[in-house]
């Protein structure tokens, strides 16, 4: 049983309440993260996403793989490179997946409204986020071109803003998407 249970790294907390039953080998938790950088969390499988963050949620299940869900607010940071000012998401993870209710992610009058799944093909633990493949769909409001383009090709003088939906499937090296979008 974890009463008021504290574990930390110099960047992160993670507070428990509730219980283990080893003989069961079940278990069924409170949590709540606070982290000042997620990468604290992230690293070495992703390095790209660099905010603060607060996670609130429960952790239950099966010992050997357990579901964990809740919603997650990530304050001003970086996306890939990409300035945001803030985003939060609604997401259920087990070994093999992490599925994505909603994420919002806001960006100085641009928003972006995400929903899908990431299997790890190759995990092999919790929180193994290995050979990661996306089935995905986008909403984009008012999304600047520019940084997208910079991302992908380098910085090539192009600006405007998106508006559109966006589907996309892959894994890291082999990534396909379809959509409709009007730039302007």
């Amino acid at each position: 049983t974890f009463g008021n249970t504290v574990l930390s790294t110099s960047r992160s907390k993670l507070f428990l309440k509730g219980g283990i039953d080893f003989d069961k080998e079940t278990l069924s938790l409170d949590l709540r993260l606070e982290t000042k950088e997620v990468n604290d969390l992230t690293a070495p499988y992703y390095t790209r996403l660099n905010a603060p963050a607060e996670f609130t949620g429960r952790a239950g299940g099966a010992l050997d793989d357990p579901e964990i869900s809740g919603k997650v607010d990530l304050g001003a940071g970086t996306i890939h490179g990409i300035p945001v000012s803030g985003a939060s998401a609604g997401l259920k993870y087990r070994i093999a997946s992490l599925i994505v209710d909603s994420l919002r992610i806001e960006q100085e009058g641009s928003a972006y409204d995400l929903s899908g799944l990431i299997e790890f093909r190759k995990a092999e633990e919790i929180f193994s986020f290995k050979a990661p493949f996306y089935k995905a769909k986008a909403l984009l409001q008012n999304a600047g071109t520019r940084q997208f383009i910079k991302a992908a090709y380098g910085d090539v003088p192009v600006d405007g803003t998106v508006n559109g939906t966006v589907s996309f499937e892959g894994d890291t090296e082999k990534f396909t998407g379809t959509g409709n979008i009007v730039v302007t």
